[in-house]
C-alpha cells in the first residue's frame, strides 16, 4: 500500500521530507498556469542530454522500438497487448500518442517460441484490449529522466512511465503509475499518495511530479 504522509516523514529525512513537500505544492500551483512558458524545474548544472525527442516527426524506429524487447504481450497477463506496428503508438499534431483499443488479437500458442509460452497457458486465446506502448533502444544506467504527459480522462486506465532491464522485466523503476481504477479521477494507487493521500484530477496529478517529469521529453546524463 501507498505510504502515508506520516510514514514518510518517518521513512526520510524530516528536512528532506518537508522540502519535497513545498516543492511538489509551489510546482502545483505553478502548473495549473503552465501555457508552455519557460519551465521552472532544471536538472542539475553539470548534465547533458544525451538522448531526446520532441516528437514532431512520424516516430523515430533506430531510437524507440514498439512494444517490449522481449515480445508484445505479458504470458501472465492475457488482458492486454502492446502494439507492435505503430497502429496505437504514433506521432500526431500534438505529439506522441498512446491509444488504448479494444482491437482483440488472437494468439496460437504453437505458433510462439517455446521461451514465450508458460505452462497454463491455452493452446489458442484471445486478447482483448491493444495498448500504445514504447520504449527506448538505448539504454543508460543513471540520469535525469523527464516528458510532459498529457493523461487521459476515464475510468480503468493505468498510465505509466517507467524504466525497466535493458532486455528483461522485471526490474522496474516506475517514475509515474497513475489510476482510475475507482472513477475518472487519478486516485487509489498512484505514486502521488506518497505525500498526497487523496484524489485528484489528471492535471493535478502530473504537476505534482514534475520535478521528475517535466519538460518536451528527454533524458539527461552526467
Amino acid at each position: 500500500m501507498p505510504m502515508s504522509l506520516l510514514e514518510n516523514f518517518a521513512r526520510h529525512k524530516f528536512t528532506d521530507s518537508v522540502s519535497n513537500l513545498l516543492n511538489n505544492v509551489k510546482n502545483s500551483v505553478w502548473a495549473k498556469k503552465y501555457k508552455g512558458q519557460e519551465r521552472s524545474v532544471t536538472p542539475p548544472s553539470d548534465y547533458s542530454i544525451v538522448f531526446q525527442d520532441n516528437f514532431k516527426k512520424p516516430l523515430d524506429t533506430e531510437k524507440w522500438r514498439y512494444a517490449h524487447p522481449w515480445g508484445d504481450f505479458h504470458p501472465q497477463n492475457l488482458d492486454q497487448y502492446y502494439d507492435n506496428n505503430g497502429s496505437l503508438s504514433y506521432v500526431a499534431p500534438e505529439g506522441l500518442v498512446l491509444e488504448l483499443r479494444k482491437i482483440p488479437k488472437k494468439i496460437i500458442k504453437s505458433q510462439l517460441p517455446d521461451w514465450r509460452r508458460s505452462p497454463n497457458m491455452p493452446d489458442e486465446f484471445t486478447i482483448p484490449v491493444g495498448i500504445g506502448m514504447i520504449t527506448t533502444k538505448e539504454a543508460w544506467q543513471y540520469g535525469w529522466f523527464e516528458a510532459w504527459i498529457q493523461l487521459p480522462k476515464g475510468k480503468t486506465y493505468w498510465n505509466a512511465f517507467w524504466t525497466s532491464g535493458l532486455k528483461t522485466w522485471p526490474p522496474e523503476i516506475d517514475i509515474f503509475e497513475a489510476y482510475t481504477d475507482e472513477g475518472s479521477e487519478y486516485q487509489v494507487g498512484s505514486k502521488l499518495e506518497t505525500f498526497f493521500p487523496c484524489g485528484y484530477s489528471d492535471e493535478i496529478l502530473f504537476s505534482l511530479i514534475k520535478q521528475v517529469l517535466f519538460g518536451d521529453g528527454g533524458t539527461r546524463h552526467r
